[in-house]
């Protein structure tokens, strides 16, 4: 009897001491994040308005790049055209390392029909030497294309040589493509470009917009970050089935900070916008085949260990 009663208070000693040395919570910190405005901003609504993290959104590729070359890393997030990130990479000008895929293709060709593109003319393109001409020019040859290339210093100038008549068609991406059909109803999409993607490559689609880490921040605050993007993800995927959220956080951190047209046509746009937050692994057949185009060949050793 005298050995239970000892067996017992031993083992309600062991049980109290595990209930006394439990692991202290991870410490969170304040993430920063850096993002270009339109369709990539999406991914970080919900982030924005709840400030508690802190989030900076830029015009242009210039104060991407300039963060992504810093010595002395502000940043622990960066969102940037994927090719921008990798070649800075690849070329050891970086710290940063690819998490993973926030936006994938949304390039549209619009017309006012479809025979357009087989007459004399022009096609208003944007995005030279960047990821828009890459596509085009590797899906041109899977559709009839009499029309003569003509590059533009944006999409906006692109719709608008469109819409002025000095040009007989236009590529597009959303969100403007929602706003443009919305005011010239003589318009409308001729060519999806991921659909022409996907039967000249045989991948799904192409990335667009990719996420950076910060190396050692990563190491240090990787469990963290993963739940932070992993919570973006989750956000965004309701959001396609009940917009009504998103919308309202549109409105609420302003669409003009977003580089977004209303947030009623964001919403609409949402689904052709193609924002899909995937991490890097899920993905890497259709990475490796886009950054190809670059002649970027080394894609393991973009991504972050």
């Amino acid at each position: 009897m005298k050995h239970i009663v000892k067996l017992i208070l031993a083992l309600f000693l062991i049980f109290s001491i595990a209930a006394c040395t439990k692991p202290e919570p991870v410490e969170e910190v304040q993430l920063q994040f850096l993002a270009p405005m339109g369709a990539p901003a999406l991914t970080l609504v919900e982030v924005a308005k709840d400030k508690k993290h802190v989030v900076s959104f830029v015009s242009g590729t210039d104060n991407l790049t300039a963060a992504f070359v810093n010595p002395n890393p502000q940043y622990d997030v960066i969102l940037a055209p994927i090719n921008l990130g990798v070649t800075l990479i690849s070329k050891g000008s970086t710290t940063y390392r690819l998490w993973g895929i926030a936006t994938w293709g949304n390039l549209y060709i619009i017309a006012q029909n479809e025979e357009v593109l087989r007459e004399e003319g022009t096609i208003a393109l944007f995005g030279e030497n960047a990821v828009p001409q890459r596509v085009f020019n590797t899906v041109k040859d899977s559709f009839e294309l009499n029309l003569v290339p003509n590059f533009a210093p944006s999409v906006n100038d692109a719709v608008a040589q469109l819409i002025s008549g000095n040009a007989e068609a236009a590529m597009v991406a959303e969100p403007l493509l929602t706003a443009t059909l919305a005011n010239h109803s003589q318009l409308r999409v001729v060519v999806d470009m991921q659909e022409q993607w996907k039967e000249v490559t045989g991948k799904s689609n192409y990335p667009q917009a990719a996420i950076f880490v910060e190396a050692s921040r990563y190491e240090l605050h990787q469990a963290q970050i993963d739940a932070q993007l992993n919570g973006m993800k989750l956000y965004l995927e309701a959001a396609l089935s009940d917009s009504s959220q998103l919308k309202s956080d549109i409105d609420a951190v302003d669409p003009m900070t977003l580089g977004l047209p209303s947030s009623a046509v964001s919403v609409k746009a949402l689904q052709g916008m193609n924002v899909k937050i995937q991490p890097a692994a899920f993905v890497f057949g259709e990475i490796e085949a886009f950054l190809e185009l670059f002649n970027l060949n080394d894609t393991a050793s973009y991504l972050l260990p």
